[in-house]
């Protein structure tokens, strides 16, 4: 549980530095979807969004790569017991 706050602490910290509240950003994925995510996950499958953000920094890139490498990342996370 202590990482998972820390990973948290993080994330706010990390995102609050770019102007982006990670509370508003993880109660807006919570308020628009159509489906049970728990704060772990949410935490997961945004570690991968940001992992394909930070490869292609300064790059045109689709949505659909963006999916593709979440996935690919939530799978890896997945096999790895997480």
């Amino acid at each position: 549980m202590n990482k998972l706050k820390n990973n948290i602490a993080f994330l706010e910290a990390f995102w609050y530095s770019k102007g982006i509240d990670f509370n508003d950003m993880f109660d807006y994925v919570v308020k628009h979807k159509d489906f049970n995510i728990e704060i772990n996950e949410f935490h997961i499958i945004e570690n991968g969004f940001r992992e394909k953000w930070n490869i292609e920094s300064g790059e045109v890139v689709g949505d659909g790569d963006f999916k593709n490498a979440t996935y690919r990342f939530i799978e890896r996370e997945i096999e790895n017991g997480n």
